[in-house]
Parts: C-alpha cells; structure tokens; sequence
C-alpha cells in the first residue's frame, strides 16, 4: 500500500507539473500571439497611413494632370482660336499645311545667309551651310521649327521660332543651336 499511495503521490506532482508546464507554455505561446497581433495592427495602421498619404498624393498628380491636358490642347488649338497669341500667328486664311511649305521653302532658299546671321557659323574646308533635306527640317508647332543644317563637313540642329506676317515674311528668332 505505501507503494500505490507513493505512486498516486508521483502521479499527482507529475501532473501538477504536466499542468505548470502546460500553463506556462498557453501563457508564453498567447504572450507571443499578443505580440504578433500588436506588430500587425501597428503595421495595418501604417500601411493604412501610407495609402492615405498615396491617395492624398494621386489626387494632386490627378490635378496636375488635367491641367497639363489643358494646357496641351489648348496649345493643339489652331492659332485663330487662341486669344492673344500674336507669336507664331499664321496670318488670316493661311493653312497649316502652306505655313509648313513656305516654312521649309524659306529656310532652304535662305539657308547660308540665315544660318550665318543667327549663329554666326560658317561652312568649312569650301562647303557652303544650309537647309538641304526638306525631311530634316520639322515644324514642331505654330511657333517653332527644329532643322538640321550642313555643309557636308560639319552640321547641327537649330531651334527656331518663327512669325509670318501679313504679307507671308517669315520672321526667324534663334533660341538654341546644337553643333
């Protein structure tokens, strides 16, 4: 009999440390799981600040968009029905597309002498600086033309704005020059 009752003595101590065990280890594991959830809610409350701080953010370009599409059409807009935009007018009644010709017909007649007066360049080793291919010459827009020029040794790009008056004069303005 001493020995059952020591062994009931055993098994209760093993199970009141079964139980200790088994306690500490709920204890630690909901610990962790309390920890894990607090980390994830501080990083739900961060990513929900980000998105707010992402949309606040998409609204602005939003804007700033529309009002770059404005502000591209508006530039589409033929010259007659832009208010106050005397530079780069085509005079009343002429087309874009006869604007374009006498463009590039008046760079290509004028070539040397226009090129010498806006840059001051010269050709070299005897070749003569003009406009020769009509494909290199690009009317950007009511206002500006983009136009490789050459003499067979050297060349560069010219940036021009242009105006052409009632009686169909261009009018050309350097703005820059890439040699």
């Amino acid at each position: 009999m001493a020995n059952r009752s020591s062994a009931r003595r055993i098994a209760a101590r093993t199970a009141g440390t079964l139980l200790l065990v088994a306690a500490t280890a709920l204890g630690i594991t909901t610990f962790r799981q309390q920890q894990t959830i607090s980390s994830l809610e501080r990083q739900l409350e961060q990513a929900v600040e980000e998105r707010s701080q992402l949309e606040s953010a998409l609204d602005e370009h939003a804007t700033e968009v529309e009002r770059l599409e404005e502000e591209i059409a508006a530039e589409r807009l033929p010259p007659s029905r832009r208010a106050g935009d005397a530079i780069g007018s085509l005079p009343h009644g002429m087309r874009r597309s006869e604007a374009d010709t006498l463009l590039r017909d008046d760079l290509q007649s004028r070539g040397e002498s226009l090129i010498y007066e806006l840059t001051g360049l010269e050709g070299v080793l005897g070749g003569t600086l003009g406009f020769y291919s009509r494909e290199d010459i690009h009317v950007l827009n009511d206002r500006w033309v983009l136009a490789w020029f050459e003499d067979g040794h050297i060349g560069g790009e010219l940036l021009l704005k242009y105006e052409i008056d009632g009686d169909r004069n261009v009018h050309w303005t350097l703005l820059d020059v890439a040699e």
